[in-house]
């Protein structure tokens, strides 16, 4: 869609931004790059700021399907396009209602979670027995068993019925279909490899709740220590020490003012 001529334009970006996001589950800084790219080899040149106007309004108004209407306009403009081809490959897509739980989910919940999402991207296993997720995660079968029920309970993982011969009862498997109404957030596989290795369940929960926030607001955001603790089922004191060490270990960045009598964080993610 290099050049777009006059007359088409607001056509393309209606149709590209919601593919960029809901179906490349890119963030919005990383779409107004792109859109400012696209807009630099039009003829004549778009705007920058205008550009940046439009994205915001564009990626405010919440379309729910892969991408936009591909116009007539555009198809005689354009040709067929196989969009299927057009898939980020080294990422794992997380619908965004699995963040929308975590004040109701234990924090090994998303270690479970997070470690079966990787090792099925990644090829690895498609279906888990307890014993293949005890070595992803890294934990007891005790804690995968006092844990994994609120998954299966939200859908988010599948069971079914394993073959008995073998000792197990079920296997179990992320749910492949999701609802892509409220969108999704994507973590490369290197980047969710980084997090398993390096933070502890309480670390990751949180750091995967600001990566949401700031994926769908800006590279930054604001946000007060008790409505953070509120939306991931955690104490503000809880926060301030997770941040604390997530700024310690070079995954984010913190940055707290008072104004007032309000103390507000600002958290600057580096990955």
């Amino acid at each position: 869609m290099d050049g777009t001529q006059e007359g088409l334009r607001n056509k393309v970006m209606f149709f590209i931004i919601p593919f960029l996001r809901n179906k490349l589950g890119l963030d919005i800084q990383t779409i107004r790059e792109v859109m400012i790219r696209w807009g630099e080899r039009c003829s004549p040149i778009l705007d920058a700021d205008e550009i940046y106007k439009e994205v915001n309004r564009i990626y405010g108004l919440g379309f729910q399907g892969k991408h936009g209407v591909y116009t007539q306009e555009l198809f005689r403009a354009y040709g067929y396009l196989d969009f299927d081809q057009y898939k980020i490959r080294d990422e794992v897509e997380i619908t965004n209602s699995f963040f929308d739980d975590f004040a109701e989910m234990a924090d090994a919940s998303i270690r479970i979670f997070l470690s079966m999402k990787l090792a099925a991207e990644l090829g690895e296993v498609k279906e888990f027995s307890k014993k293949d997720i005890q070595h992803f995660a890294n934990m007891s079968e005790r804690t995968i068993e006092r844990n994994i029920k609120a998954l299966v309970g939200k859908k988010y993982i599948s069971k079914r019925r394993a073959n008995r011969r073998k000792g197990e009862a079920y296997v179990y498997y992320p749910t492949p279909f999701f609802s892509t109404g409220k969108g999704f957030t994507s973590f490369g596989n290197a980047l969710l490899e980084k997090m398993l290795k390096e933070l502890t369940d309480g670390e990751i929960k949180l750091y995967c709740y600001l990566r949401r926030k700031s994926g769908n607001q800006e590279v930054s955001f604001w946000a007060s220590q008790e409505y953070i603790a509120d939306k991931i089922g955690k104490t503000q004191q809880g926060i301030s020490l997770l941040t604390d060490n997530l700024n310690k270990k070079g995954f984010i960045r913190k940055i707290t003012e008072v104004n007032g009598k309000i103390k507000q964080s600002k958290y600057i993610l580096k990955f």
